[in-house]
């Protein structure tokens, strides 16, 4: 990513996607029966409000490309697996 951009998209485009790791990892914890968990549901669900709202601080620009990388892989998978 470096190579192709500046490094100020490139470490907001980073941002975006360890934004979108946490909330996929707190909302996997709300799923989690009553005694696999380690804390309370209430602290998953506030990871996920952060996690999300701090992506809404990113500029629309750094957002675009994070999704389009991450649905540039999801193709690839795809293709590939097929």
């Amino acid at each position: 990513m470096v190579a192709f951009a500046p490094f100020g998209i490139a470490v907001a485009v980073s941002s975006f996607r360890t934004f979108l790791y946490y909330s996929v990892t707190n909302l996997s914890a709300l799923q989690l029966q009553k005694q696999q968990k380690m804390f309370p549901r209430s602290l998953a669900a506030a990871g996920v409000v952060g996690a999300l709202g701090l992506t809404f601080v990113l500029l629309p620009l750094d957002v675009g490309i994070g999704l389009s990388i991450l649905f540039a892989a999801a193709i690839y998978r795809c293709l590939r697996v097929a």
